[in-house]
């Protein structure tokens, strides 16, 4: 077998009626086990020998004593590895042997070391630098102790001088008693002249008050400014490449739902801002170069902000339905007709370009054998230039500066988010140091990381193997009745047996229940020999989900 396991001790504490003390390290010999009983006083007795070994193939167990009376309640039992440090095994050249005794051979020398490492821990260990030996530790110890005892001599001494010091104090509490008289006296004063500072006190409090109401007013002012702004489109004296925090340029830009949660869901899906389908934003980028509404994806949930060119004016919508309507530049047209006329001997190339149009209506005059043609010519500056008539006035002189659409009123440019529903959102969450509980709060919190009424079972695995994960933070628990004395029942935390849990029983029908606290995903290492009624459940702790 192996060692896997790192107990070399087991340490029960007495009272007055248990007998029988299991052991769950291994040894090969009832000799290799020292029992050792510590009284009350912590006087320590080698009591071995009134004592009987039974062994199991993984520990086994202790009946103390063979006769007089149980451990009593105070003291307390340690049972320990004795082994015997020789090495028995003689193994000859080119002849058979057994691999068990090998491995027995290198187990009992695992079980050596195990028991130093067990006295180590128990004894002064100096650092690998020191220049004391352990010798010069206890003397060190000793000094010590009489220095101490030297002390409390001292001290004794001191007491009885202290005594005198309190009788002579006493004459003098008389003389304190007429000072305290002098000191109520002029604290009467004090108190008189401090009846002049009330009223001072009273102004500032007024005036306090005042500030505190014009703070409230502003507070109150941004809180409006941080609703209203969202949503907006701001033109300003931006240099080239500068973007004002909280917006983003009006460039048709395409973000997503995780970039900017807050504002895609309360002003585009809750229909606060105009939106259009990514093909109608398109289509109208295509007719006038711009398009003032936001392109809503809602199945990709992206969205694009505006697009205004560098220039573009904004006006008021007269009506509903001119909101977010994009419209052409435009010129009122220039029209006109004038007379013109060609050689009909097709000497004078006939036509016209630009604004002056050709009809086709003719007229004709007759001259002798010959005659001259005339046509009509028609002004229309539209057919040079679509501008023309596009519009029913001349537009404005204008300022040129650069869009930005406002996304958020945040003042850091790299975390844009809508601090009006941020507040809104942290009301009656907890501080970081949770200073602002309330008693529900606190008592919610207190549930945390204890087990709840919630469980599930779990498929008990074979010994020695490892149960499923953990579906939460919270508890495994494994159970089983035993069939005799001695058997055993145990749940480790792996690698290196972090956490147990372990179980012996005293007797036949006993049940036997470990229990060992998990996070989400752990497994559990399921051990021992127990074998009826194997039962392994979890159970969530309080605030697991």
């Amino acid at each position: 077998m192996t060692l896997d396991s790192k107990l070399s001790k087991a340490v029960y504490q007495g009272n007055g009626s248990t007998t029988v003390f299991p052991f769950a390290f291994k040894v090969w010999n009832t000799s290799q086990i020292t029992v050792t009983m510590t009284d009350a006083a912590g006087a320590s007795t080698d009591v071995t020998s009134n004592c009987t070994v039974t062994l199991t193939s993984s520990g086994g167990s202790v009946t103390y004593p063979k006769s007089g009376s149980p451990l009593p309640g105070g003291a307390k039992l340690a049972i320990t590895r004795n082994m015997p440090f020789t090495q028995g095994i003689n193994l000859t050249t080119a002849s058979r042997f057994d691999p068990q005794v090998l491995e027995d051979g290198l187990d009992q020398g695992t079980a050596e070391r195990q028991q130093i490492v067990e006295m180590m821990e128990r004894a002064v260990i100096l650092p690998p630098t020191s220049s004391e030996s352990p010798e010069d530790v206890v003397l060190s110890v000793y000094a010590s102790r009489d220095a101490a005892a030297a002390s409390a001599s001292a001290a004794s001494t001191q007491a009885t001088a202290a005594e005198a010091s309190a009788q002579a104090a006493s004459g003098k509490a008389d003389e304190s008693a007429a000072s305290a008289a002098a000191s109520a006296q002029s604290a009467a004063n004090a108190y008189a002249a401090s009846e002049g500072m009330a009223p001072r006190m009273d102004a500032a409090e007024a005036k306090n008050t005042q500030q505190d109401t014009r703070l409230d007013a502003a507070e109150q002012g941004i809180s409006a400014i941080s609703a209203t702004l969202i949503g907006s489109v701001m033109s300003v004296m931006a240099a080239d490449g500068y973007v004002p925090n909280g917006t983003v340029p009006a460039d048709a830009a395409e973000y997503t739902r995780e970039q900017f949660r807050e504002f895609y869901d309360t002003y585009l899906a809750g229909g606060k801002l105009l939106t259009c389908t990514y093909a109608a934003f398109t289509a109208q980028v295509a007719l006038t170069g711009n398009c003032a509404k936001f392109a809503l994806d809602t199945a990709a949930q992206k969205f694009k902000v505006p697009l205004l060119k560098n220039g573009d004016s904004i006006t008021h919508a007269a009506s509903a339905t001119e909101l977010g309507k994009s419209v052409k530049a435009g010129l009122p047209n220039i029209t006109g007709t004038t007379g013109g006329y060609t050689s009909i001997l097709g000497a004078v190339p006939e036509g016209a370009t630009g604004a002056l149009v050709r009809t086709t209506a003719a007229r004709g005059v007759a001259v002798g054998t010959g005659g001259i043609g005339c046509t009509e010519l028609q002004f229309n500056a539209a057919a040079s230039n679509s501008i023309y008539g596009n519009s029913t006035t001349v537009t404005d002189e204008q300022v040129r500066l650069r869009h930005f659409v406002v996304l958020a009123s945040a003042q850091n440019s790299a975390s844009l988010f809508d601090w009006s529903n941020y507040m809104a959102g942290l009301a009656g969450k907890a501080n970081l140091d949770m200073n602002n509980l309330t008693a529900t709060g606190t008592a919610k919190i207190a549930g945390y990381g204890k087990p709840s009424g919630r469980s599930i079972s779990m498929t008990f695995p074979a010994y020695g193997n490892f149960s499923a994960p953990a579906p939460a933070s919270g508890f495994v628990k494994a159970g089983g009745s035993s069939t005799a004395a001695g058997q055993w029942l145990r749940i480790s935390k792996m690698p290196g047996y972090t956490s147990d849990d372990l179980r012996y029983s005293s007797l036949a029908g006993q049940w036997l229940i470990v229990t060992l606290p998990v996070c989400k995903g752990d497994t559990v290492f399921v051990d021992g020999n127990i074998p009826n009624s194997l039962a392994l459940t979890f159970i969530y702790d309080a605030g697991a989900d």
